[in-house]
């Protein structure tokens, strides 16, 4: 999902992307060449690898859940 917001001048981001120089010289923060991430956020650096931990422990545990329900369904269907 892509949103767009106007920030205020002096507001602090986050930027994750590629670096390089345009003809003048100046140095730009840019999507990268090769596709890899871009991402540009409000958040500190602490915050958002605290949201990919929390992300992370979803997933666990979701996988962990899938493979016990795996593990009933072929014990279930092992004993019929």
């Amino acid at each position: 999902m892509r949103t767009e917001q106007v920030l205020q001048i002096g507001s602090k981001l986050t930027v994750v992307g590629e670096a390089c120089k345009d003809s003048s010289g100046k140095i730009l923060i840019q999507r990268p060449r090769n596709g890899g991430p871009f991402h540009v956020s409000s958040k500190s650096v602490d915050e958002i690898i605290s949201d990919l931990g929390l992300e992370g422990r979803i997933c666990q545990f979701g996988a962990v859940a899938l493979a016990a329900s795996g593990v009933f369904l072929l014990g279930g269907y092992a004993l019929s």
